[in-house]
């Protein structure tokens, strides 16, 4: 019963995951067409972007860590 929950959980987050690379994507693609429209201090712009991706993506981290942990101890808690 608990691995069936941790497997869908695992697959929710999966599929979460894929949705957010899927927008991430567009828009990269759509911060791209403004580059190309605005093309001074390109490269100022791709620092920025790349940088607050990675942030994004460390903050992403931590809450999943969270998330799990506070659900590792409300299984505990349970059992």
């Amino acid at each position: 019963m608990m691995m069936m929950m941790l497997m869908m959980m695992g697959m929710l987050l999966l599929l979460l995951l894929m949705v957010l690379l899927l927008l991430l994507l567009r828009v990269y693609q759509l911060m791209m067409m403004v580059v190309r429209m605005v093309m001074h201090d390109a490269m100022m712009v791709m620092a920025a972007m790349v940088l607050h991706i990675l942030i994004h993506i460390f903050l992403l981290q931590i809450h999943v860590l969270l998330v799990f942990r506070t659900l590792q101890q409300r299984m505990r808690s349970r059992w």
